[in-house]
């Protein structure tokens, strides 16, 4: 099968093409840069087995040329980020993105057109979440921008689109060539500035098991599903401790006040806009941690066959590899640097 995947300079996305080779399909991997793609794939050994393509999710001409002869379409792109001066990208850029994708997919007769959400588009919940859980109204962009990405794959699914809706956890594991928020969120843990216990909690899941279930669900003629993919729910405080001790340092120190973490990143969130430095604190994340839902996958384990790596090992996996690269400077530089979407940033820490 030939498969485009979007994104595919991503965290998420570069981790699928490697699954998609694997499973033995033709990738053709897309982006906004070729150049990207490539560093992103080549730490992964893959990237001279796919096709390198331009696209930019927001342009139809480009998209349309991606999925020009391709069988099906895993949609991995979005802009993913708790830096409040995005805001305005991510509400515009990931519901238009998963629009003309999924709508020029359908019309090409892609099957299946697989849309990569978020446990995060389903919140605030009631109760434990499901594949039928409603659509959640968040009040953080991140999460609302996959919320309005998640009714506009919902709707191409009622129309009887083969649409399959694979609802990640918080993304962990090596190799991320983003320096996306988990990966921040272990260096700033690994580091002095989130030293004290956080409140609440997150649904960890494993990159390359994300990737696994994006293959599983390859096959066509089986109309609209949803799956979870999601491994274990880790209290922050015991994330913390998990990471920490990866790296042989000592557990967090006490437990800050809910109220205090909500009100300092609202506040970070405030200050954000008006610096270049990336803060090691924002509202989204203590909001989503302090939302965190029941989530139970275990119809996508039986139903694809797919096993979840446990969070611990995932978690020393990540630490491991963030050992091996980042303090030798062998991965990225320290100081400032440029990440997937083209925005310069600077490490916590650096």
């Amino acid at each position: 099968m030939r498969v485009l995947v979007t994104g595919a300079s991503g965290f998420v996305g570069s981790h699928t093409v490697k699954a998609l080779v694997e499973a033995g399909h033709e990738v053709r991997a897309a982006a906004r840069s070729i150049d990207r793609i490539r560093q992103a794939l080549e730490p992964l050994g893959c990237a001279g087995a796919v096709q390198l393509v331009t696209a930019d999710i927001t342009a139809e001409a480009q998209v349309r040329t991606a999925l020009d002869g391709c069988d099906a379409v895993v949609h991995a792109a979005a802009v993913y980020s708790h830096d409040a001066r995005r805001r305005k990208e991510m509400l515009v850029v990931n519901p238009a993105g998963t629009e003309l994708v999924l709508g020029l997919a359908h019309e090409k007769r892609l099957d299946p057109i697989v849309h990569v959400s978020s446990y995060a588009a389903l919140l605030p919940a009631t109760g434990p979440l499901t594949v039928d859980s409603p659509v959640g109204d968040p009040p953080v962009p991140y999460a609302r921008s996959k919320a309005r990405s998640d009714l506009i794959a919902r709707r191409f699914q009622e129309r009887g689109a083969p649409v399959t809706i694979v609802y990640p956890g918080m993304i962990w594991g090596p190799e991320d060539p983003t320096s996306g928020e988990s990966t921040l969120l272990a260096r700033a843990m690994l580091g002095n500035s989130l030293r004290n216990g956080i409140p609440g909690a997150v649904l960890v899941v494993d990159v390359r098991d994300v990737a696994a279930v994006h293959a599983a669900v390859l096959r066509p003629g089986l109309g609209p599903r949803r799956y979870f993919a999601v491994a274990e729910t880790v209290a922050l405080v015991d994330l913390q401790r998990l990471i920490r001790q990866a790296a042989g340092l000592g557990p967090p120190r006490g437990m800050l006040p809910a109220g205090m973490v909500t009100l300092t990143g609202r506040a970070a969130d405030l200050v954000q806009r008006l610096l270049r430095r990336r803060l090691p604190l924002d509202y989204e994340g203590p909001w989503t941690a302090l939302h965190c839902p029941a989530v139970d996958a275990t119809a996508t384990t039986r139903g694809l066959g797919v096993a979840f790596r446990p969070a611990a090992q995932t978690i020393l996996d990540t630490v491991r590899w963030l050992r091996t690269t980042e303090p030798a400077g062998q991965a990225r530089p320290a100081g400032p640097h440029t990440n997937e979407h083209g925005v310069r940033v600077r490490l916590p820490g650096a």
